[in-house]
């Protein structure tokens, strides 16, 4: 069992590109990052006309109590 982040992206109509659009663009260049502090991009597709982008989830201090620390 994976626990993972799951990020909806726009609704989608016939006449729109998903492969195409920034939602995907930016998730294919997540899944070219490796790195600690990157969650893995696990699947991306469209389900009901909703995109969709999970992700590995990262454990560790949420980041805005990392930057209160400071």
């Amino acid at each position: 069992r994976r626990e993972i982040v799951l990020c909806l992206g726009p609704q989608t109509t016939g006449s729109a590109a998903p492969a195409q659009s920034p939602f995907f663009r930016e998730a294919r260049l997540l899944a070219a990052v490796e790195h600690p502090a990157v969650p893995r991009v696990l699947d991306a597709g469209v389900d009901g006309g909703r995109a969709f982008v999970a992700l590995g989830l990262l454990e560790g201090e949420p980041l805005d109590q990392v930057l209160r620390g400071r």
